[in-house]
């Protein structure tokens, strides 16, 4: 499995988004985190399963919270 590193910006604009969400509705913010965290386990066991969007970088939309 790999290790997936979350950059110390992203994981403020996680958090961002995790009260964005919630502010929206309640329970919101937590359906986020879960989608997220499945999409990077997810990553972690099929890391070369994303289409390469720019030189040797690959990128997932979630589909569920497109932000």
């Amino acid at each position: 499995m790999y290790k997936v590193i979350i950059l110390p910006l992203t994981k403020k604009d996680i958090s961002k988004s995790f009260n964005w969400y919630e502010q929206q509705k309640k329970g919101l913010g937590v359906r986020f985190n879960t989608n997220l965290r499945n999409i990077i386990y997810f990553i972690q066991q099929n890391p070369t399963s994303f289409n390469i969007k720019y030189r040797d970088v690959r990128i997932v939309v979630m589909s569920v919270f497109p932000y």
